[in-house]
């Protein structure tokens, strides 16, 4: 130690931290004028930096009695942390402030480190004087000691010098055999050849000073995760569990079991961290904490390799048919969907696996596919197949797990409904697995997104009711149909195109914007057969002629033909008006004055009588004349 000074009544010199200042007085004018130089800066700033920490006074330590101001110990800070100064001889860390700390800083090589970080984790917190007072010793042994000695420091504890040099040399002993660089965590998990149990261990290995060394067993908890099990005592996929110790799981019911997990510890008294507070003064010493939460350490995730685990499963297949619509003659297929439905022994519904675990492979299993059809009425759902129905064809697709898959082609024979229907039987599997492991499974009949409709296309032929007409004549058509959907009604409405100067060309296609109308009716069959349309009028001379549509129903599309047939044309005249000779007009009869008779009783009313009766037998002469006229002419007619 080095020698101190004598005292003076005038001016008492001081030793702190190593550092000789003078007298009180003067250390408070100076203390003064840097708060007064602070102030101006924060003034000139506008504003007070933030603070994040500060020292709150003296933790637990000695002070010299040599000068009532050498302390050697910890110090408190604001919000309860005790820290220890480092950077001897820097100043001491009173009256300034300090930076939060820095948990990711090295202020030496790994070594020290390590051993700094044993020492504030043991003790560092300790209220003991002593205790405290040794761990600040160590640390300037450890960081630095100013050029002076470590007896030197250790001298302020006064009749506690001794007490302090031999606690921190076995603080620094034990430092170095157990202080550590790092700690790591691992984890195993195993899982029974059969898939049904397992296990889990936690554990935790150092790298310490001496060597490193695994954890003794429950020295520390485990939070451990599991993928794909439980905790068997608890049911939960996350447990707290003691390093070192085995715990018991149960894999979940699958049926390739896989199991992962991972192991996190928190709060571990091992490693090298510490944390380290800066000042805003550069001349000041920098200060250590230990860290609060010490060290994590968290595993790998780690996998077991997967087992093939016996379940019981229940195929199901979604079926759609690759066509909604087709026509007769046309192939269709059957679209499969494969999975399996969740059970209790099966909770997730997996498909059953067979082989190797290494390269596990899904059990295959034989899908019948029926075609029926064709049926008139549209198809509805049953829960089998009706009696009576067609099977079209029978196709079956080998499946091998979840998927979809497509049937080979079935050809449609007619027009009608058709649907697919389908089936499982296990006993058709080609591995054992499948057979003793797999349900049977049968399709409802009739399911909607099993329906193809291949429509009807009746053939329709009219006919007019006369090739040749007058102007007056009502005409008709007679329309046949052929193939129609049997029991269901079909309106075909027949139009009357004309009157055309020219006959329209067989073939050739009536032009329904410039085409003179007559009328249209319609007519409503009941199936197959020949109906006549309602008549229409004629009221002009021309060719005429037929055309007919149909807006079809639900099974048969809308239909009709514009095309000229020689057999749908009418040729409409003038009604023959027959000759009519002509009459020669009667002589004209000579004028008779009348005789002057003498009066001999015939008055003036008689003589009018006989004027009448002259005049009869003219219009009879006339008539018997015309007659005799007309039938010389029909004469000439015949002829």
């Amino acid at each position: 130690m080095k020698p101190l000074l004598p005292s003076s009544a005038t001016q008492r010199p001081v030793l702190v931290f190593g550092r000789r200042l003078f007298g009180r007085r003067l250390r408070l004018v100076l203390a003064l004028v840097a708060l007064a130089v602070a102030g101006l800066a924060v003034l000139s700033l506008g504003g007070t930096p933030p603070v994040e920490a500060a020292v709150a006074g003296r933790h637990a330590g000695h002070t010299w009695a040599g000068d009532g101001q050498s302390y050697l110990g910890s110090y408190r800070l604001d919000d309860g942390t005790v820290a220890y100064c480092i950077d001897q001889p820097s100043g001491p860390p009173m009256g300034i402030n300090y930076s939060a700390p820095d948990f990711a800083a090295a202020i030496a090589d790994a070594d020290t480190q390590a051993r700094l970080a044993y020492l504030m984790r043991q003790w560092g917190a300790s209220d003991d004087p002593t205790i405290a007072a040794s761990v600040a010793l160590n640390v300037w042994r450890l960081t630095g000691l100013g050029g002076n000695t470590d007896r030197y420091y250790a001298a302020r504890a006064n009749e506690s010098t001794e007490a302090v040099m031999a606690t921190a040399d076995a603080q620094l002993a034990e430092a170095g055999s157990q202080g550590s660089r790092q700690v790591s965590a691992s984890v195993a998990v195993a899982v029974s050849p059969d898939g049904t149990t397992g296990t889990v261990q936690a554990d935790l290995t150092i790298d310490g000073l001496a060597g490193p060394y695994t954890v003794p067993p429950g020295t520390h908890a485990a939070s451990v995760t599991l993928e794909g099990a439980v905790f068997t005592e608890t049911g939960s996929a996350t447990a707290q569990i003691p390093n070192g110790s085995v715990a018991a799981i149960t894999p979940d019911t699958r049926s390739l079991v896989t199991v992962a997990a991972t192991a996190h510890f928190d709060s571990l008294p091992y490693g090298g961290s510490i944390g380290v507070l800066y000042p805003d003064d550069s001349s000041r010493q920098r200060l250590i904490v230990a860290s609060p939460g010490t060290a994590e350490a968290t595993s790998e995730r780690v996998q077991t390799p997967p087992v093939v685990r016996t379940l019981p499963f229940q195929p199901v297949v979604q079926t759609q048919t690759g066509a909604t619509t087709a026509e007769a003659g046309q192939l269709i297929d059957d679209i499969l969907t494969v999975g399996a439905t969740a059970s209790a022994d099966n909770p997730e519904g997996d498909w059953g696996m067979r082989g190797d675990p290494a390269a596990p492979e899904p059990v295959a299993l034989l899908v019948r596919s029926t075609l029926w059809g064709p049926f008139v009425d549209p198809i509805v759902e049953l829960p089998a197949v009706p009696d009576g129905a067609v099977a079209v064809c029978e196709v079956s697709t080998m499946v091998a797990g979840p998927g979809e898959y497509h049937t080979d082609y079935c050809q449609l024979p007619a027009a009608g409904y058709f649907v697919w229907t389908e089936s499982i039987d296990p006993s058709e599997s080609p591995h054992e697995e499948g057979r003793s492991q797999a349900g049977a499974w049968q399709s409802a009949f009739g399911t909607a997104t099993e329906v193809t409709l291949s429509p009807w296309h009746p053939a329709v032929t009219t006919t007019a009711s006369s090739p040749t007409a007058v102007v007056g004549d009502c005409l008709h058509d007679a329309i046949t149909v052929v193939g129609s959907q049997p029991g269901y009604e079909l309106v075909i409405t027949a139009s009357l195109w004309g009157p055309f100067a020219e006959a329209p060309e067989p073939g050739t296609q009536i032009d329904e914007a410039s085409a003179p109308l007559v009328g249209s009716v319609d007519v409503l069959f009941a199936g197959d057969g020949t109906l006549a349309s309602g008549c229409l009028p004629t009221s002009e001379p021309g060719s005429y002629v037929w055309t007919y549509a149909s807006p079809g129903n639900a099974a048969t599309g809308e239909f009709g033909s514009m095309v000229v047939h020689a057999e749908e044309t009418t040729l409409v005249e003038m009604p023959v008006v027959p000759e009519q000779p002509e009459v020669p007009a009667a002589p004209a009869s000579p004028e008779v004055s009348p005789p002057h008779l003498a009066e001999t009783g015939v008055n003036g009313a008689t003589m009018s009588g006989l004027g009448l009766l002259g005049s009869a037998s003219i219009v009879i002469g006339a008539g018997a004349a015309g007659l005799s006229l007309a039938r010389r002419g029909r004469g000439r007619h015949r002829s």
